[in-house]
């Protein structure tokens, strides 16, 4: 779809049966203090509550839209939501997390004042009893400007993770190079990151750690290896 310059960011959510998690997300990304954002929520075919949660957010903000889709996976999800989306960049947030409320309007007048077609805020990572950590804290706690050459050493040094949800991504960055999240396969933010770090000429780290990932026993990471898991994940990392 072409750029509406009256969205500023597309939010894309992917949803799958995270009723207990879904509405503080929601919250979190409603809430926001920069105006001017699209919200995309996918639901991927959830048989749980997630359905009602959203179209209970959209009554309440009109910015809001759903794709409700048939069962695909956490890839599919993702590439349902930048077909739709029409906002100047992207931004992903998976449906058992949440953001600051200042994290867009940061991450957006960065991106305007300095030009760079990515930007990397970091990561707080935390537990059901409230413990929590800083994730891959791999640089410094100041803002910083960087080029891709430096930040793919830092990725395969394991340095810097591969997660696409901290990220203000240029949207052109996707749509002009084709880029998409690979279906059917695990650690899907492995087989595409290096491709976008790739296409990205300037980057700054805003030295701010603002996105919240949760830590759960049953997500794609907490499973025991040797798996069709473990092997996506080491088809990925050859492919980088």
């Amino acid at each position: 779809m072409p750029v509406n310059s009256d969205y500023k960011v597309s939010v894309i959510v992917p949803v799958y049966n995270v009723e207990q998690y879904l509405s503080d997300c929601l919250e979190s990304i409603c809430r926001q203090t920069l105006k001017g954002i699209e919200i995309i929520v996918v639901n991927d075919g959830s048989t749980d509550n997630s359905l009602s949660i959203i179209e209970s957010f959209q009554q309440k903000y009109s910015n809001m839209k759903l794709i409700n889709k048939k069962n695909g996976g956490l890839s599919s999800a993702r590439n349902a939501g930048i077909d739709m989306a029409v906002g100047e960049y992207l931004f992903f947030v998976d449906s058992d997390d949440f953001i600051d409320l200042d994290t867009l309007e940061k991450m957006y007048v960065k991106a305007k004042e300095t030009h760079c077609p990515l930007i990397i805020c970091g990561i707080l990572q935390y537990w059901s009893n409230n413990k929590k950590k800083l994730y891959k804290k791999c640089i410094s706690d100041k803002e910083s400007i960087y080029d891709a050459d430096l930040l793919y050493k830092l990725q395969l040094s394991g340095r810097m993770g591969c997660q696409c949800c901290n990220k203000l991504y240029d949207r052109n960055i996707w749509i002009k190079n084709s880029l998409f999240f690979q279906e059917g396969k695990y650690y899907e933010d492995t087989f595409v990151y290096h491709e976008v770090l790739y296409r990205a000429n300037n980057i700054v780290l805003t030295g701010t750690d603002s996105y919240w990932y949760l830590s759960r026993e049953d997500s794609i990471v907490g499973q025991p290896q040797y798996t069709e898991r473990y092997f996506d994940f080491i088809e990925a990392v050859y492919k980088r």
